[in-house]
């Protein structure tokens, strides 16, 4: 059995080992990424409710006896009077309770995104997989062309000097 025999048995076992590495992480990738795809979709809801309580204003005042036109006007002056620290109390409550439900948005949001993201970079990393391994396929089949094309230059230079 001649040399460059030798190295083209190589080359073919080395070739075709490579296709069938290739074609199977080909086939490993399609089942990670149907476990991927079949993982369940985990959403995280706010537990804050509504972003705003109604709180109605009730103008009535329950009183006792009958009121007069100037009572009723000097009642309507003290509510007035009243009426600009009765509103920054109630903007005041209104924003803190707006910032709390927006936060707590943002983070349920930010937890939906996480749990999304986590799950595709396990994914695409291939679980922390070494480089080499993703590629030994192509390694092994370009490793075989070497060996192949070696056998070429043996051959040639055999008929050449013989």
């Amino acid at each position: 059995m001649t040399i460059e025999l030798v190295l083209y048995c190589v080359a073919i076992v080395l070739e075709l080992a490579g296709v069938l590495l290739t074609g199977r992480d080909i086939q490993k990738a399609r089942g990670n990424l149907a476990r991927y795809l079949g993982l369940p979709n985990y959403v995280y809801d706010s537990d804050q409710g509504a972003v705003v309580e109604a709180e109605a204003f009730n103008p009535t005042v329950a009183t006792s006896g009958v009121k007069t036109v100037e009572r009723r006007i000097g009642d309507l002056e003290q509510w007035q009077g009243e009426l600009p620290e009765v509103l920054d109390q109630r903007e005041r409550k209104f924003r803190v309770r707006l910032e709390s439900h927006l936060l707590g948005d943002l983070e349920t949001i930010r937890n939906n995104a996480d749990i999304q993201f986590v799950g595709l970079r396990d994914y695409v990393r291939g679980t922390e997989q070494p480089k080499w391994k993703s590629y030994r396929g192509l390694l092994v089949v370009g490793l075989g062309l070497i060996v192949g094309f070696a056998g070429n230059i043996v051959s040639a230079v055999q008929s050449s000097c013989g």
